[in-house]
């Protein structure tokens, strides 16, 4: 098959893998051609030097008698002749005979400083009767100017004749490369080029005659593999894209909002409640930081919050938000939202972004509010009778001593040590009543921020706001408290749960008349926790109450006595509040409240 002028064109124009094979085919056979061209000459520069050399052997065998019997005789004109003769010889360019004195007897030839020469020396002997005798020395200088020339003439005939066919074998085989191999390249090259839409189910078919020698040749096994691979690729694309579509279906169907980012923090996904909370849409968010669509802050200090995203990558697990947090949208709107953030890792465990799951719990807050209040109401109330309790006994002194002073007046027994002692012992129930609205009033103040305080001291609170009552009904109070720092809580909030769960136990006792009544509070720091449990020796809490028992109006009260308010407050504050946890199990003698906290240390 000629080749092409479009063909040659490709070959010259474009650096083509049969170009650079073509060169490299080239450039080794120029090296060998060069290598066996020396090695050549060596040869042959061997072969004419040993030829010099055998000629040499022959002047020394065939004329050093005749050039001794010629000097014997002292016949200079023979000895004259015969070097005149071997001159003649190839490659010859002086001789010279030389008595024994060392005197010149006759020579033949120029002598070449300039020239490169084997120079042999042969000595002229005569036997005399017997007797060695030395007539004089035959030189002969042979030059080897004629062997270089025969050598220069052959290297360029070499050279020349090898560089022709090493030419023509390389661009031979370039052309049944490019025919062979490299347009079929190109043309694999062309296909996966144009072909980049892997839904295109075209197959790669090269444009060759199929022969015996062609078949399942390497060509049919890489255009074999190549549409494997596109089949398989097309499989994984189609699949990827269904996955992509159920993705895209279930994203826009949770109705939480979803936002996933990079691992720098980059938006990358938002789904249609995600852009109706932060009023962004996709196509505006994809691409910016997270903290330009995400803003979110404390709904009571309005100071910034930080982003659960940053604290996920950066921490390499799942980050929530505090509460009272609130998104602010883009259009200013403020949404009351809880959230979690988790990292994306890939196969080898690198996080490669973060997921954002957040909800609007406006709502929810508001009855949460609704329920708080409520529950504040109902515990006024037990709040004045505890109050009403704590005062009748110093209301009943100071009545008494008023009396005292009255009937002292009346009989005029009076005396004025005695009246200030009576002034004095009325100030203290008054400062005693004054502490009591006091711990009253802190009681209902509520929290803004977490302080620092202790277990121990939360609950010496919340017994010195009903222990009096405890107290009255026979309660015996045991406090066991082991390792005790202070970390920070909602104080108050706390010793809310704390009152909630003593007047629960004191309630149960009254129900059940329970004789000999036990309240047991312990506590202890461990793993980074503060645990609190309040047992009582009740006879514990009906199993069929024991699931729900935390879900608002559930209670172990009779109707007269229970809301069903305080217990789903006292988990509320606990877990959503405080980030720890409140359970309850029964045990052999009654009921047991378990509080466990987060220990947020004090920084100093």
């Amino acid at each position: 098959m000629p080749i092409k002028q479009s063909d040659w064109g490709q070959l010259l124009k474009k650096p083509s893998i049969g170009r650079r094979f073509a060169l490299a085919i080239l450039a080794f056979s120029s090296v060998v051609t060069l290598i066996s061209t020396i090695l050549q000459l060596g040869i042959e520069y061997q072969k004419d030097v040993g030829e010099i050399h055998v000629r040499l052997d022959e002047v020394r065998d065939g004329y050093s008698q005749s050039l001794v019997n010629a000097l014997w005789t002292t016949s200079q004109e023979n000895v004259q002749l015969q070097l005149d003769g071997i001159i003649k010889l190839p490659d010859m360019q002086y001789l010279e005979v030389r008595s024994d004195r060392n005197d010149v007897v006759a020579f033949s030839g120029v002598k070449n400083p300039n020239s490169h020469v084997i120079t042999q020396e042969y000595p002229l002997i005569y036997n005399h009767r017997g007797k060695m005798v030395q007539l004089g020395t035959l030189r002969v200088v042979s030059t080897l100017d004629g062997v270089y020339a025969r050598l220069k003439s052959k290297v360029l005939v070499i050279l020349l004749t090898q560089g022709v066919k090493t030419f023509l074998v390389s661009l031979f085989i370039l052309y049944l490369f490019h025919i062979l191999v490299g347009r079929h390249l190109a043309s694999i090259a062309r296909f996966l080029l144009l072909s980049k839409e892997l839904t295109v189910e075209d197959p790669l078919i090269l444009d060759r005659e199929t022969s015996v020698i062609t078949q399942n040749d390497e060509l049919d096994a890489v255009v074999h593999s190549i549409n494997e691979m596109r089949s398989r690729l097309r499989d994984s694309f189609l699949a990827i894209q269904k996955s992509e579509e159920n993705l895209s279906i279930t994203l826009q169907s949770i109705g939480d909002g979803v936002i996933a980012t990079n691992n720098q923090g980059i938006v990358t996904r938002m789904n249609p409640v995600a852009e109706h909370l932060t009023g962004w849409s996709v196509a505006e968010a994809i691409g910016r930081p997270m903290n330009e669509i995400f803003k979110i802050l404390n709904a009571e200090t309005r100071v910034p919050s930080v982003n659960p995203v940053e604290l996920a990558i950066a921490q390499g697990h799942t980050a929530g938000l505090d509460n009272h947090t609130v998104l602010l949208s883009r259009e200013g709107h403020e949404y009351q939202i809880t959230d979690s953030a988790a990292p994306i890792r890939n196969n080898k465990g690198e996080i490669v972004g973060a997921v954002l799951v957040f909800s609007d719990v406006t709502e929810q807050r508001i009855k949460d509010k609704l329920f708080m209040m409520q529950t504040r109401q109902a515990q006024m109330g037990e709040m004045l009778s505890m109050i009403s309790h704590q005062w009748r006994q110093p209301l009943s002194i100071i009545s008494g001593l008023m009396n005292k002073q009255r009937i002292q007046i009346v009989l005029e027994e009076y005396t004025t040590d005695g009246l200030i002692q009576i002034i004095e012992d009325v100030d203290v129930q008054i400062q005693y009543l004054s502490r009591t609205i006091s711990d009253f009033r802190d009681f209902f103040k509520p929290d803004k921020e977490k302080t620092s305080t202790t277990t121990t001291s939360m609950v010496a609170k919340a017994l010195g706001l009903i222990g009096h009552t405890l107290k009255n009904e026979n309660i015996e109070v045991i406090q066991t408290h082991l390792h005790d720092e202070p970390y920070l809580t909602y104080e108050h909030e706390m010793i809310q749960v704390y009152l909630n769960l003593f007047k629960n136990a004191q309630d149960a006792f009254s129900e059940r008349n329970i004789s000999h009544r036990q309240l047991i509070i312990t506590s202890d720091q461990k793993d980074d926790c503060s645990i609190i449990t309040i047992e009582d020796n009740a006879l514990g809490i009906h199993p069929s109450v024991m699931e729900t028992l935390f879900l608002p109006y559930v209670s172990t009260k009779n109707q007269q006595n229970g809301t069903g308010l305080g217990l789903y407050m006292s988990k509320t504050i606990v877990e959503e509040h405080c980030h720890g946890s409140l359970c309850v199990e029964n045990t052999q003698h009654g009921a047991k409240f378990t509080i466990t906290l987060p220990l947020m240390r004090v920084k100093t």
